[in-house]
């Protein structure tokens, strides 16, 4: 293999890590009602139609990496991928963290229903409002949205600059304030 061919195989499996970081916490996405194989196709098919949007960016930190360099690279896009999956699970959490208070206030709280996302049965109005959320995450559009993030988190955190741990606790400290703003709203 050339070394032009590795760079580009090496910049997109960066892109891949992020992609699949993301997605296998993402809601809608991460169920495990979508089987496995559709979740690996749905992200390689992300990484093919959105990576030339980002791979000037990621090649270039791709270039000249040794083994080492190559492990830190992908492991940071993971882990990269792995923080903006998280921040719209929070959003999800505090849904249904929402709907399993509304059905626990009203004397609903002691039938247990089917999880949407997880694997813990909830009060079935919880789990009727997170599937309803879930299903208008995907029916406005916000998956779109969600994916357009994605994209420009290349341009918030740089391929090859790894992650910087006080940064990324600061945006899930955040999103988690944020989360139970939402929730008390909520109720």
């Amino acid at each position: 293999m050339t070394e032009a061919a590795s760079q580009f195989a090496l910049a997109y499996f960066a892109v891949f890590s992020r992609f699949a970081g993301c997605l296998m916490l993402m809601p809608g996405f991460s169920s495990q009602r979508v089987a496995m194989r559709i979740r690996l196709w749905i992200t390689i098919a992300l990484t093919l139609a959105l990576g030339p949007l980002v791979y000037p960016a990621v090649g270039q930190a791709a270039a000249g990496r040794n083994t080492i360099g190559i492990a830190t690279l992908i492991i940071s896009e993971t882990f990269i991928g792995i923080l903006f999956g998280l921040t719209a699970r929070l959003i999800l959490a505090a849904v249904e963290m929402a709907g399993t208070t509304i059905a626990s206030l009203i004397g609903f709280g002691g039938l247990p229903g089917a999880p949407v996302d997880g694997t813990e049965p909830v009060p079935a109005l919880s789990a009727l409002i997170t599937v309803t959320a879930t299903m208008l995450f995907f029916v406005t559009g916000l998956h779109l949205l969600a994916l357009e993030g994605l994209v420009e988190t290349y341009r918030i955190f740089p391929p090859g600059a790894g992650l910087d741990p006080g940064r990324a606790l600061t945006i899930v400290a955040d999103q988690l304030s944020a989360t139970l703003f939402l929730t008390g709203k909520i109720i």
